[in-house]
């Protein structure tokens, strides 16, 4: 790993929404929870734990949840 890698994997994290933030973004944009996780490559459960803030994603999911957020979101993504 990099610290190019590294860094944008810490970024990811610490940049991803609040819990309840990340299924109302989900919702707003009309997802279904399994079609998320599908496209994230986790199953349904896990992006549940996920919206609930029980869990977090691990750093390669972290970049790919926050862009599908952010994208869902209609932010520009970085």
């Amino acid at each position: 790993m990099t610290i190019d890698q590294l860094i944008t994997e810490v970024r990811a994290q610490r940049n991803l929404p609040p819990p309840t933030m990340r299924r109302a973004i989900r919702q707003a944009a009309g997802v279904s929870m399994p079609r998320l996780a599908g496209a994230l490559g986790v199953s349904t459960p896990t992006l549940h734990h996920w919206e609930i803030g029980t869990r977090n994603p691990r750093p390669a999911h972290a970049i790919a949840y926050n862009e599908a957020l952010r994208a869902l979101h209609g932010e520009p993504i970085a």
